[in-house]
């Protein structure tokens, strides 16, 4: 059999004639290759939403923009007459960088991101836009207040963030999040002759103020100040009474927490009139009292 023989420039022929193809075609799948890669960086670092806070009243979803910025929302259906706000503290005085420096001899302090609420809300959640400013930790603070009285605050979330800079632009991180319920304003009694409410002083004591009713409202009562009350705990090791004090139309029992957490079952009440108000409650490690459950016997009906 005749053996072929193939010339050097024939070969030099065919390769240049093989590169008009190959070469264009390998050139076009590494800018295919690239751009897929690109997209899944993009999307893994963008646009990504992470959600926690299940096994709370209160879950929360945290999605990062295209621009490094971060929307967080933060349901509300658990208590829907109250509202999520920024706390104070966060944006004055936490949500700073750790680093701080000197400047012509006063102390400064750069800010990480900047929080607001956002101009899209819905009735079961809260939404807050945050913003990032430079690199750094913050602390974002939120209490959940009634919407009537922000005095009335039943929770407070804390969200730790980290804002770092990726190829030039600044990104928003979530770290952590944890959440601490509060003793809001208690209400009780209102349909008795005795209404009262339950709640924290800037101490920290508990404070349960029953109210009279207007004379001859309730049938067969008498007014709160013609009646002495009493004030007692089962557990004083977990709270005492400091004292009952009357004002012009209420009466109000002051209770501070023991040096033991715990429970306990505060009750004050009337003996003359055959009213009691019952709250049991519970002393956390650092000395806040929660009102776990209340209630009141005897005392009428407004009629």
């Amino acid at each position: 059999m005749a053996k072929t023989v193939v010339f050097e420039s024939e070969r030099v022929y065919r390769w240049e004639s093989i590169k008009r193809y190959v070469i264009p075609a390998i050139a076009f799948c590494v800018v295919v290759i690239a751009t897929i890669v690109a997209a899944l960086i993009i999307r893994g670092s963008r646009g990504e939403t992470f959600t926690g806070g299940e096994d709370t009243p209160y879950p929360y979803a945290w999605t990062v923009n295209k621009d490094g910025s971060v929307r967080l929302e933060v349901s509300r259906s658990a208590s829907p007459d109250y509202l999520w706000f920024i706390s104070e503290e966060s944006t004055s005085v936490e949500i700073l960088s750790e680093e701080s420096g000197d400047a012509g001899g006063e102390s400064f302090i750069l800010p990480v991101l900047s929080a607001a609420p956002d101009l899209k809300q819905s009735s079961d959640k809260a939404t807050f836009l945050l913003t990032p400013k430079t690199t750094g930790r913050a602390v974002l603070l939120l209490n959940l207040c009634h919407s009537k009285d922000e005095q009335d605050q039943i929770y407070e979330m804390t969200i730790l963030t980290e804002v770092l800079e990726e190829n030039g632009s600044l990104r928003a991180n979530l770290i952590s999040v944890s959440g601490t319920e509060l003793q809001g304003v208690v209400h009780g009694g209102q349909e008795s002759a005795y209404p009262y409410t339950a709640s924290l002083n800037e101490s920290g004591d508990l404070l349960i103020t029953v109210t009279t009713q207007d004379s001859g409202e309730a049938a067969g009562s008498v007014s709160v100040m013609e009646t002495t009350w009493e004030c007692s705990s089962d557990n004083e090791e977990t709270a005492y009474v400091l004292g009952v004090l009357y004002g012009e139309n209420d009466v109000t029992a002051y209770v501070r927490a023991g040096a033991e957490a715990g429970h306990c079952t505060v009750r004050m009440f009337a003996e003359n009139d055959g009213v009691e108000i019952t709250l049991n409650c519970e002393v956390r490690e650092d000395g806040t009292i929660l009102v776990l459950s209340h209630d009141i016997t005897g005392g009428g009906t407004v009629s």
